[in-house]
């Protein structure tokens, strides 16, 4: 089976609606075709070709309301999906915030589809996965990596009359070299609408790189340094900030953006003048979907804008409540960078703890957003202008309020693989810091 078509989505909103007794429903659609490969130890080790297909219904009776989800796009199936709904929307208590579906809309229309990634096959993914072999071969070190790519096409529909298609394609290649006494450790990612991108032996030389730099850490002790955050632990910052900039949490004193008597601090500077980060599912290097949460028309926004709390995300409840207009959830992050390499940025810091990603990312304190995690995969001490050695990792403990207010310069911004509190897809810069909580010594690699 392949993706759905615009004209198979619409007969299964048809099927659902026409089926269904309730006094409103929503429909969600996703199909998927696609294939990854993954390899370890300088060999490839599986291969797979996936077909999926998602029919999620949420039917409501007044303001109850209960969903049901099925992979089954025959009549009988959707009948029976729609069924289940409506008997969970029955058994659900009254919500006091329930709305209604919106109506039909302006939706963008990102280019999001690329018949590079939609041709690429096995037989491609064999090659990628034999690049980064062949480069760790080379340089006597041992790659794993993983590389998926496929074709999807996403609806979402109402009893409303709202019905929004969107096919797009999307390719995620990461690997990991480590050093064959298993001292060193090394990663590159990254996510791309266009196959025709992916350099993966580039991506394995990368990986491969830091791995022999980072053989005989010397160790550093916990504490606070300046430091250089690559792009991939960079979207970590930038996306658990963007997730957290919800006005009901604000005006209710939950959140880092509350201020005294259900007040919040929007248009107030809380992150360097160099921060700016917004949303644009247009933006041509990184398309994003048509439609955000509660099947709002997805919007640019521009969050941050240098420094600068621009806008705070209401949803439908929340706006009417306080009679403004809803203002969607992001569906990419965009973060502004400078015109420097992240070898440029690297050469005009004096001193700096280097981190490659973050890893195993927990909450620790909503109110402030501090989060915990480790370093992983590459962690250099930078004197100097240059990378002098590898340090042992670390736990550390930051807000990414408090980081993005330190910001002192930034890279070009780059797209990265998904990671652990991001948004994806994400375009973001590099950033140094002037300082960053290393909590405790991590002894992983």
């Amino acid at each position: 089976m392949a993706i759905l078509t615009e004209r198979e989505a619409r007969r299964i909103v048809e099927a659902v609606l026409a089926a269904s007794k309730a006094d409103d429903v929503r429909i969600g659609l996703y199909s998927r075709e696609g294939g990854n490969t993954r390899f370890a130890e300088n060999g490839v080790t599986t291969a797979a070709q996936t077909v999926d297909v998602d029919v999620r219904v949420t039917a409501a009776f007044g303001t109850r309301s209960g969903s049901a989800t099925t992979n089954g796009i025959d009549d009988e199936a959707l009948v029976e999906v729609t069924r289940r709904a409506e008997t969970a929307a029955r058994l659900a208590p009254e919500d006091p915030e329930y709305v209604p579906p919106v109506g039909p809309g302006e939706y963008p229309e990102p280019d999001a589809y690329s018949e590079a990634t939609e041709r690429y096959g096995p037989a491609e993914r064999a090659e990628a996965a034999s690049a980064a072999i062949r480069e760790a071969d080379s340089r006597d070190v041992i790659a794993s990596g993983f590389l998926q790519n496929g074709a999807g096409a996403l609806a979402t529909a109402n009893s409303s009359g709202l019905f929004v298609y969107h096919p797009e394609t999307r390719l995620e290649y990461t690997n990991t070299v480590r050093t064959p006494d298993g001292t060193g450790s090394g990663w590159s990612g990254v996510q791309l609408h266009d196959a025709a991108a992916l350099d993966a032996a580039a991506r394995a030389r990368i990986a491969a790189d830091k791995a022999l730099a980072a053989r005989e850490a010397r160790p550093l002790e916990a504490g606070d340094y300046p430091v250089i955050l690559e792009p991939v632990a960079v979207s970590v910052m930038a996306g658990a900030l963007v997730r957290s900039m919800d006005a009901r949490r604000a005006m209710e004193g939950r959140s880092f953006l509350s201020a005294p008597e259900g007040e919040t601090k929007q248009g107030e500077r809380l992150l360097s003048p160099e921060v700016t980060i917004e949303t644009d599912p247009l933006h041509p290097e990184l398309p994003g979907r048509p439609w955000a949460s509660g099947q709002l028309p997805a919007r640019r926004t521009v969050w941050v804008d240098e420094g600068v709390v621009e806008t705070l995300q209401y949803d439908r409840w929340w706006a009417e409540k306080h009679g403004v207009e809803p203002v969607p959830s992001s569906t990419n992050v965009v973060m502004a960078g400078q015109n420097r390499s992240l070898q440029r940025l690297i050469e005009e810091t004096e001193r700096a703890v280097l981190v490659t990603r973050l890893w195993y990312i927990r909450q620790l304190n909503p109110r402030d957003l501090t989060l915990t995690g480790l370093t992983r995969d590459g962690t250099f001490w930078v004197e100097g202008g240059r990378i002098r050695h590898a340090v042992n990792n670390f736990r550390w403990n930051e807000s990414p309020l408090r980081v993005l207010s330190r910001v002192e310069a930034l890279s070009r911004p780059v797209r990265v693989a998904d990671a652990d509190w991001a948004i994806e897809p994400a375009l973001v810069p590099a950033v140094r810091a002037s300082s960053f909580h290393f909590a405790s010594v991590s002894k992983a690699v």
